[in-house]
Order: structure tokens, then sequence, then C-alpha cells
């Protein structure tokens, strides 16, 4: 919406259409004139956050930034070597998947009998599956494992 021309018919039905939606109302053009659209009732039913802009002289865009970010939970995204992992449940299992594997190779180290090790690959597959839909068999714990050498 740009604060010079105030509501029109438009932004009136793009309110209703993002009255349940997660948005951010942005009012452009500050520089030109500010007659405070911001407390316009058609704007302040909503409840949203309101965030003052000029795009020409990017006055209010450093706002917009944190609104984004509270409004999303962006600081939550974790960004190591240049992998983005956007859901808290893919990075929790994530998570529990490489602390599986550090038992495993733990186990390793210390010589644990293979078998138990076996368990905490398998967790650790179980917590990727969980990410990826797919599932877990016998088979491909077989298939690990047949790569072993196992001496008796």
């Amino acid at each position: 919406m740009t604060i010079q021309n105030g509501l029109e018919t438009e932004d009136l039905r793009i309110l209703d259409i993002l009255k349940n939606k997660r948005s951010i109302i942005l009012l452009n053009k500050i520089d030109e004139k500010n007659e405070g659209l911001e407390n316009d009732i058609n704007i302040k039913q909503t409840n949203k956050p309101v965030i003052k802009i000029s795009a020409k002289t990017k006055e209010g865009i450093e706002d917009l930034y944190e609104q984004i970010l509270k409004m999303f939970k962006l600081n939550e995204i974790e960004i190591n070597d240049g992998e983005v992992i956007t859901n808290i449940r893919h990075k929790n299992q994530i998570r529990k998947a490489i602390d599986a594997l550090k038992q495993a190779k733990q186990g390793l180290k210390i010589e644990i009998p293979i078998d138990i090790i076996a368990v905490s690959l398998k967790e650790s597959i179980e917590d990727l599956s969980e990410i990826t839909g797919e599932n877990v068999s016998e088979d491909i714990i077989n298939n690990i494992f047949s790569k072993f050498c196992l001496g008796k």
C-alpha cells in the first residue's frame, strides 16, 4: 500500500484475503507523505504488524527485516557449510541421528559387540527416515553389516 493514496478498494480486498494469514502490512512511500495511514481503522482491526518504509530512501527497511525475522522465527534456522535446515522437527531428528552415530563410533573404538553397535546405527537410520518418510527394514541393516568382516 502506498501511504499517500490512503486505502483503496483493492487494498481493503487484500486485507480481507490476508485476515487469517501470517502477514505484515507494509506502507510504502513514507518519504513522500506521512499522514498516519497506520491508524486507519481497517488496518488497526487486522491486528497485524504495520511497517512504514520508503523503498526509494530505504527508510524502515531494517524494521521490516527485523519484523520478518521475528514473525517467521528465521533466527532459529541453522546454516552450516551452506546447508539450511528450516524445519525444527528435521533439525531435531538430524541431531538425534548424529548422536546415535557418535554412540556407534564410540562403540567401535572400545570394541563393543557389533550387534550392540547395530542398535545405534538402526536408531540413526530411523531418525533420518522420519524426515524422508522411508521405512527402515532388516534388509537395510543386513546390507550395512554385510560390508563388515565379523570374526568369531
